[in-house]
């Protein structure tokens, strides 16, 4: 049976304890058995400096992996220096009439953010620095909320990934389908920190969808541990590709716990000349059983880390080898070229895939050189203006944004001789996208695939 999400009840602060340093070193002992995703569990906070009831106590949370490295600055004066995303530097008093802080690059005099929270004595605070490169946000959340019954446990959740839409996060057995599960917390958007959902606690299955969806998801952490009469906060936060999501669990007054996405995402595309069928498999799975030659298949999520994959086409000798597949992210295996010989490998080549958000208005695209027997460069032209130039056969251009129109003329042109091998009138680029643009076949029967790599 799932938890049950109980109806949440009114909350009031904790009863202050004599001695909150033990009080938090114990919260520390019982919550360092307990990781997000083993093993990836981060020191324990909760130091506090001093037993001075007229102090605020304060931590400060980097949940941002743009931004490693931050140091926080309150009443001009340098209170944590160099966090880096996840970790927990304890906490420190702060006068609660003297709240003025910035957020800086450790070492650099450039203010990211400038916020003035108001801070009560004698009460336990986390700062949560969140964002984009270059678009820092910061958050700050009460530790003494909530008094959750026996047997129950009470989770806020804070949307902190910059790159994700509106989002769902279920807590269920770890047998239980999304398909017979309802939301813990639902329809959450960027910067938004969630009232708290009471659930029994216990140890677990959590997952993040996109809002509405129960197909395509985020996160999937197998094993998360909501301590007895325990209050935490999840910290949705971003990852290299832009669709997944990794986690962190702010347990109150105790542990920040990691929770780096276990998964990376991959996809075929399949460009040899002649109609040909691809296969791809990944440590002996298939992911991909025939794709026909020319089309770009959809993303599959896979396991990260060193992985065997193989690739065999219109059913030929299998070439196999290893590949990193970094945590987080967006991978996409393009074959192309003549069918090999047995026991010659296929022309492929591997990309890393920016699926992060373009900036607002914007759009961003990028050619990928995948042609046979195309002599040198190609260049990509929209509406008649330069994209992307020079970009030699197997290599992909960096993703370029563009200013979003209702239609754009694509064109594609042999550096060699000037000759077209693609166009396309009309075509419809919509904004807040990402597209790839495959030039695929060969020299007599060019293809070209657009496709949108983020909706």
């Amino acid at each position: 049976m799932a938890p049950s999400h109980r109806p949440r009840r009114t909350s009031r602060p904790v009863a202050r304890l004599d001695h909150p340093v033990d009080a938090v070193r114990r919260r520390c002992v019982i919550g360092a058995g307990a990781a997000l995703l083993l093993p990836a569990l981060a020191g324990c906070g909760g130091g506090d400096t001093g037993d001075d009831r007229t102090k605020a106590r304060l931590r400060f949370v980097n949940a941002s992996a743009y931004a490693d490295g931050l140091d926080l600055v309150v009443d001009d004066s340098l209170r944590f220096v160099g966090v880096g995303y996840g970790s927990d530097p304890g906490y420190v008093d702060v006068d609660p009439d003297a709240t003025a802080s910035r957020i800086t690059r450790s070492g650099s005099p450039t203010t990211l953010v400038s916020l003035a929270p108001a801070l009560a004595r004698d009460r336990h605070y986390t700062m949560i620095a969140w964002g984009a490169e270059g678009a820092l946000s910061a958050v700050v959340v009460d530790e003494e909320g909530g008094e959750p019954a026996a047997g129950d446990s009470l989770l806020s959740v804070l949307h902190a990934a910059p790159d994700a839409d509106s989002l769902d996060v279920y807590v269920t057995r770890a047998d239980e389908t999304l398909a017979e599960s309802v939301p813990a917390h639902a329809g959450l958007g960027g910067g938004t920190l969630s009232d708290p959902a009471t659930l029994r606690s216990g140890t677990w299955r959590l997952r993040v969808t996109t809002a509405g969806s129960k197909t395509d998801v985020r996160l999937d952490l197998p094993a998360v541990t909501l301590d007895d009469e325990g209050v935490a906060t999840l910290v949705i936060t971003g990852s290299s590709s832009g669709h997944l999501v990794n986690a962190l669990l702010l347990r109150q007054r105790g542990a920040v716990v990691r929770g780096d996405n276990p998964e990376a995402r991959v996809r075929l595309v399949a460009g040899v000349p002649g109609n040909a069928s691809v296969r791809l498999d990944i440590d002996g799975a298939p992911i991909v059983e025939g794709l026909v030659s020319p089309l770009a298949g959809d993303y599959a999520r896979v396991p990260a880390g060193v992985v065997r994959w193989q690739v065999a086409v219109d059913g030929g000798t299998p070439f196999a080898a290893e590949r990193t597949l970094p945590a987080g992210s967006d991978q996409t295996l393009v074959v192309f070229g003549e069918p090999p010989a047995p026991g010659i490998a296929p022309a492929l080549v591997w990309l890393e895939d920016d699926n992060r958000r373009p900036d607002d208005g914007q759009l961003r695209l990028r050619l990928v050189h995948a042609l046979d027997a195309v002599p040198g460069s190609i260049t990509l032209a929209v509406d008649l203006g330069l994209v992307a130039g020079n970009v030699e056969r197997g290599t992909a251009s960096d993703g370029v944004e563009l200013d979003t129109t209702l239609s754009a003329d694509l064109l594609v042109r042999a550096d060699a001789d000037g000759s077209v091998l693609y166009e396309a009138a009309d075509q419809a680029l919509v904004a807040g996208s990402v597209y790839s643009l495959f030039l695929t076949g060969d020299a007599g029967r060019p293809a070209g695939i657009l496709r949108r790599d983020r909706r």
